[in-house]
């Protein structure tokens, strides 16, 4: 059996934002912030470990921030 070297293990989260180029009536593209995904998992060495990928949209905005029915209680 391998020899256990951490009592401890860290979850994080890693947040991924994304874009989208739209086009406007004017035909002028801009990019929109999207939220993205939300990576829940562990670091081993310099390697992150996935143990759920949420839609960020359902957590948190397009800027980041979380939504505020998502932190009450």
């Amino acid at each position: 059996m391998a020899e256990q070297k951490g009592d401890t293990l860290k979850i994080v989260g890693i947040h991924e934002p994304d874009s989208s180029v739209e086009t406007d009536e004017n035909g002028h593209k801009h990019e929109v912030a999207l939220p993205g995904n939300y990576r829940v998992g562990f670091h081993v060495g310099d390697k992150f470990v996935t143990l759920a990928l949420l839609k960020a949209g359902n957590i948190l905005d397009a800027d980041g921030k979380p939504l505020s029915d998502a932190t009450d209680s």
